[in-house]
């Protein structure tokens, strides 16, 4: 993640380096890669890294509609803190999400350079978690499993682009997502859960118009 994260930043800073070239009206498609993080108030995470790809097609001189695919990697905050157990010391699981979007937007000025846009769109989003294992105060042991299953992702999006037929993308958005992620520790018995969480997040991107 982190390598892909570098790898967007610097084709950005290429790109915004570069002058924004004129672009065939006639094109319609966009397809990129992006790379940002998604930040949260730390249930079940604090901040969840991703990249992905993603493509649009021009529907008019200003609409768009667009779909992706990105990967989070992630770390569930304290797990043993959602089904009641103290443990002796922080224990983290690794939790990974693949999420398909598809969103429909409009750019606020029309042409090429500098172009804001807003929109709105809808995910779905398949978390699988690590067990986390770690010990309690007082003596005992504890395994936690996680059954996080499908998350469904309004979302709100807007950014700015700059470039001609290649051009590097700043995007924001903010996610409410619907989902249960039922916690059991395997060895007490003991469960809980999380239900729904707000989120939101940033990221930067390079794309080209063809």
């Amino acid at each position: 993640m982190t390598i892909l994260l570098h790898r967007v930043v610097t084709l950005v800073v290429l790109l915004c380096a570069m002058p924004a070239f004129g672009v065939d009206e006639t094109a319609r498609f966009h397809a990129g890669i992006r790379g940002g993080v998604t930040l949260g108030d730390g249930i079940p995470s604090n901040d969840m890294p991703y990249g992905g790809a993603f493509g649009r097609y021009r529907l008019g001189d200003q609409w768009l509609v667009g779909v992706g695919v990105d990967r989070f990697e992630f770390d569930f905050e304290q797990p043993a803190n959602v089904v009641g157990i103290d443990p002796t010391a922080i224990v983290d699981a690794l939790a990974t999400e693949y999420v398909v979007n598809a969103w429909v937007e409009r750019e606020l000025t029309a042409g090429t350079g500098l172009t804001p846009f807003l929109g709105a769109g809808i995910g779905i989003g398949f978390v699988n978690v690590d067990d986390a294992v770690g010990t309690v105060g007082g003596g005992g042991a504890f395994r936690l499993t996680t059954d996080a299953g499908t998350e469904f992702i309004p979302s709100a999006l807007g950014g700015i682009r700059y470039g001609g037929s290649a051009f590097a993308e700043l995007g924001l958005h903010a996610d409410y997502r619907f989902t249960t992620w039922d916690v059991t520790d395997e060895v007490s018995g003991a469960t809980g859960s999380i239900d729904d969480y707000f989120t939101y997040g940033a990221h930067i991107a390079v794309a080209w118009k063809f």
